[in-house]
């Protein structure tokens, strides 16, 4: 009973381990973006061809993604907490 006990949380590590990889790389991918982002805004802004309409939606667009990539950071540290209290069983 207790070898079954193990391997379902040996199950619901490596299940929370995947997640957790999927999770750091949409954390990767929101901090690249955000980088683009950063380098129009500034592009933009360099050659002063944009609108202010333009840089509106690039600053909402640029909040999103702090917002996104914050939830995510959280969302992370959760379940590395979950994953310790299921090794530590």
């Amino acid at each position: 009973m207790s070898e079954n006990k193990n391997e379902v949380a040996d199950s619901n590590v490596d299940a929370i381990k995947a997640k957790m990889k999927k999770f750091e790389n949409s954390r990767t991918l929101m901090a690249a973006l955000f980088a683009l982002l950063c380098y129009y805004f500034y592009d933009s802004y360099k050659e002063g061809t944009a609108s202010i309409l333009y840089f509106i939606v690039i600053g909402i667009i640029m909040a999103a993604d702090i917002g996104i990539f914050a939830y995510v950071t959280v969302l992370i540290r959760k379940l590395a907490k979950e994953r310790k209290e299921l090794e530590k069983q």
